[in-house]
């Protein structure tokens, strides 16, 4: 394989002696020069800037400045209710502790011979669920890291997990993998009580709606709700246009809202089927990598994955109220630790931790 040339801002020895001075001279200015520009933009990063040119700080949440970046990037986090933990799955698939408002603060486990695609932490206990690249399901002990319980693989489900959730009491985990299939299990029996079977295409995410009623998935193009605990179907819908990323529920389950890999966000009702906003600007075609109600429904989060960008939305208007800017690496998962308090994580191996206030 042919090689390509190297750029080399050494000076070479084989000149004469005021060659090599005049060359030394030269890459030394070079040199300055572009640790001139490497410091201006450092700064600019670190800044971070609002679209509109307003600094972060005052655009929308108070945080610190960055820290420095870990080339080893967690893809999806999760927090426990009990004591404010932040657990997260670290790169190439290690169970890690996440500092709220900054790095990895240590590892904490380690699978042999296999690595860690998904977590879930239980809402109501100290219970984390984590689904391994074989298929395998563990229930842990978050205090010891203990094997709790082991969740059976049925012989017809694909053992690429891609989705945990548990439901907001505690008691269900849900379980979607790469073919479309989603089954329920009963966390204190490892007992399945709903089976929806697979679609041929990868379940993308899960969402319930904070009053623990209903459930929705997104599958390829299409959306479902369903009733907690029977499965009824509420609401299902095709969209056009790209594959749906992700989705999020809000706090009564009345309307779903959707993120496409094209970078469209939109909201639908559930009880009439029609499209109550939708955001198709410019500045958005970039794929929308997680969505999140606030608890109180009162804000929309939205992580985008090529500008590391995070956008609020007011849920009623569609507005872009905000764009939240300060990491270094693509936003790959969020969580509300309340209804003021939003967390995010990148690949740049970083928490941050967005602090709003009542008018934002």
């Amino acid at each position: 394989m042919k090689q390509k040339p190297r750029c080399d801002l050494r000076c070479s020895i084989s000149r004469s002696g005021s060659e090599r001075h005049r060359s030394g001279v030269l890459s030394i200015e070079v040199l300055s020069v572009l640790a001139i520009v490497l410091v201006v933009l450092g700064a600019a990063v670190v800044l971070g800037t609002t679209d509109d040119g307003v600094s972060e700080d005052s655009s929308a949440a108070s945080r610190d400045a960055a820290p420095t970046i870990n080339n080893k990037g967690l893809f999806q986090i999760d927090v426990s209710p009990v004591d404010g933990r932040i657990f997260g799955v670290q790169s190439p698939g290690d169970l890690v502790l996440c500092d709220s408002d900054g790095p990895i603060q240590e590892m904490l486990y380690a699978p042999r011979n296999d690595h860690i695609t998904e977590l879930a932490h239980s809402p109501t206990a100290n219970i984390l669920a984590i689904g391994m690249m074989s298929g395998a399901i563990q229930l842990l002990d978050s205090n010891t890291f203990e094997e709790l319980r082991i969740v059976p693989q049925l012989d017809d489900v694909s053992p690429d997990i891609s989705r945990l959730k548990f439901s907001n009491d505690g008691e269900l985990l849900f379980v979607g993998d790469f073919h479309g299939a989603l089954d329920v299990w009963r966390v204190a029996s490892c007992e399945r009580v709903l089976g929806i079977e697979a679609s041929g295409h990868k379940l993308q995410d899960i969402s319930i709606a904070t009053n623990g009623r209903r459930f929705g998935f997104s599958r390829g193009r299409d959306v479902q709700v369903r009733e907690l605990p029977s499965g009824t179907v509420v609401f299902s819908k095709e969209t056009p246009g790209a594959i749906i990323r992700t989705l999020a529920l809000d706090c009564d389950g009345s309307h779903v809202a959707v993120g496409n890999l094209d970078g469209k966000i939109s909201l639908m009702e559930l009880k009439t089927g029609r499209t109550v906003w939708e955001n198709t600007d410019a500045g958005l075609s970039d794929v929308v990598r997680a969505l999140r109600f606030s608890p109180d429904g009162q804000r929309l989060a939205a992580a985008r994955v090529q500008d590391r960008c995070i956008l609020m939305f007011d849920p009623a208007t569609g507005e872009v109220t905000s764009r939240l800017r300060g990491h270094h690496a693509n936003v790959k998962s969020l969580i509300w630790i309340d209804d003021r308090s939003l967390c995010s994580a990148s690949y740049d191996g970083v928490i941050r931790n967005w602090t709003f206030d009542d008018d934002q």
